[in-house]
């Protein structure tokens, strides 16, 4: 679930922007090759405080939290 939402931040979402192709409706097209680029928050040296947090806001779909939480680490 950590990864999960790390990927639905807007941090990941800007970096995809930029690296993707938008298709139809001004969505990006989530290609291994740009996926693969994507520069993410190491999850294994992760606080443990941090990745409950993450968790607790995925639950709760507390998109706020989210990008705070991976923009600031």
């Amino acid at each position: 679930t950590v990864l999960a939402t790390i990927l639905m931040s807007s941090f990941v979402r800007e970096q995809l922007m930029e690296l993707g192709i938008k298709v139809n409706g001004g969505y990006v097209r989530w290609q291994s090759q740009y996926l693969r680029q994507l520069r993410i928050p190491c999850i294994k040296a992760m606080p443990k405080s941090m990745f409950e947090s993450l968790q607790i806001a995925y639950k709760q779909h507390d998109y706020t939290t989210i990008d705070t939480l991976v923009s600031n680490y």
